[in-house]
């Protein structure tokens, strides 16, 4: 089989959500961001943390005693904070039993896309109390009228610098890039959330303490401040270049003058490739090739992917309505929309 003649027998499911992104003019695709299980801890003693409780039940519209895993304490508020809903849980740590001797123990408090209002306030209510940020989650949401072909070009784009340990779990609507527990610095996910109206695909960035030390974000006002490119340019777009990869099984195949393997192991790579996403696809190439890294290139998206974030911030809030041709389109948001 020619060249042109195998790349055209396993190439086109891969170059398909590219024409996608790039070709299609009348697709519109717009980008959202915002923060998620933002999980703030600080050590306080007992009475402490039953006083701060007090005051925030006294702003609370509703209060929620909930039920943990291991009997832990918790609470849930629902505060209204000019004019805005902000949910917020606080609750004993998992790793209290480690404190048991101390006099200090650490609490937890976590909330779903911070307000700059609830900033404010829990810093007025709690000024004597040092928080840290234990872990947050930054998502970008790609909306559009093609999920499905979004999903997959992001699934065979999205590559992961220094992921640390692998996750080779994955299902058909969720693609993990490393393994997001047990990853020390950040971890990261790519999957179709039909909970959010309108559906949308999500990149889901989970950043723990070490993230935060390093990039010297201690506080909710400094995680709010924090640039979106700052966050997403550690999952950068990246294509394969199969001709290189194919080039050296070449070479292979004739230094070792056995029986051809080229055709069998490109299209395996093809095959993960479609199938598991590009991780998967460079571990395959990993396996026959020293510097799998030589393969694979910025892809010519990742320009249009930071210039889309550039302006936008983790504080806005986002509402979606639909318009009269029935495209949801944000409301009360600046936000600068991208057409390809």
């Amino acid at each position: 089989m020619s060249k042109n003649a195998l790349k055209e027998s396993i190439l086109p499911s891969v170059a398909g959500p590219f024409n996608y992104m790039h070709q299609t003019k009348k697709n519109n695709f717009n980008i959202a961001l915002s923060l998620h299980k933002v999980n703030l801890y600080a050590l306080i003693d007992k009475d402490r943390y039953h006083l701060l409780a007090d005051e925030l039940g006294n702003y609370a519209d509703r209060i929620r005693p909930l039920k943990t895993k291991n009997n832990m304490d918790a609470t849930s508020f629902e505060l209204i904070l000019k004019g805005k809903r902000q949910d917020i849980t606080l609750r004993d740590s998992y790793y209290k039993k480690y404190h048991s001797t101390r006099v200090k123990s650490p609490y937890i408090l976590q909330t779903n896309k911070p307000l700059p209002s609830f900033c404010r306030f829990l810093y007025e209510i709690s000024s004597d109390i040092k928080w840290s940020i234990s872990s947050a989650e930054f998502a970008c949401d790609m909306i559009g009228p093609d999920l499905n072909g979004i999903f997959s070009f992001a699934k065979k784009h999205v590559f992961m610098t220094w992921r640390g340990q692998s996750f080779l779990t994955n299902y058909n609507s969720t693609i993990y890039l490393n393994n997001v527990r047990k990853s020390k610095g950040i971890g990261g996910k790519i999957y179709l959330n039909p909970k959010e109206k309108p559906d949308r695909v999500r990149i889901e960035l989970t950043g723990k303490n070490i993230f935060f030390k390093r990039n010297k974000i201690h506080t909710l006002y400094d995680l709010l401040a924090t640039r979106p490119e700052d966050i997403f340019k550690r999952v950068p777009f990246r294509d394969i270049i199969a001709e290189r990869f194919e080039r050296h099984l070449a070479r292979e195949d004739k230094k070792s003058g056995s029986l051809p393997q080229a055709k069998a192991r490109l299209q395996e790579m093809y095959r993960a490739w479609n199938e598991r996403g590009i991780h998967a696809a460079r571990d395959v190439i990993a396996r026959y090739y020293v510097n799998p890294s030589y393969c694979l290139q910025v892809h010519p998206f990742q320009d249009e992917f930071m210039s889309a974030m550039r302006g936008l911030s983790f504080s806005d809030g986002i509402r979606w309505k639909r318009n009269s041709e029935g495209m949801w389109l944000p409301v009360g948001w600046i936000k600068r929309r991208r057409s390809w």
